[in-house]
């Protein structure tokens, strides 16, 4: 089931999550699934997401760990995904 149907609600689910996150910017652990959702389609919103998360989370949450690794991750591909110059 997990596989079969895994992201076929990701745009929906960002949405809800997002107007949650509106409605109550308290719940600052809904930065961090919203992190992990946009990290497949945009990683500088998941960035934010992450960052926010990481800025209103306790320090000693062990979510803050995964949502910091989460964002290396996402600047390291960003490098590598860089087109490589050849000087002619």
């Amino acid at each position: 089931y997990y596989k079969k149907y895994r992201g076929s609600q990701d745009d929906r689910a960002r949405d809800q999550l997002g107007k949650a996150l509106r409605l109550r910017p308290d719940l600052y652990a809904l930065n961090f699934y919203l992190g992990e959702l946009w990290s497949r389609v945009d990683r500088e919103v998941a960035k934010q997401h992450y960052v926010a998360f990481i800025d209103q989370a306790p320090p000693d949450s062990p979510q803050v760990t995964i949502a910091a690794q989460a964002i290396e991750a996402l600047e390291r591909d960003e490098v590598a995904e860089e087109p490589i110059v050849v000087p002619a």
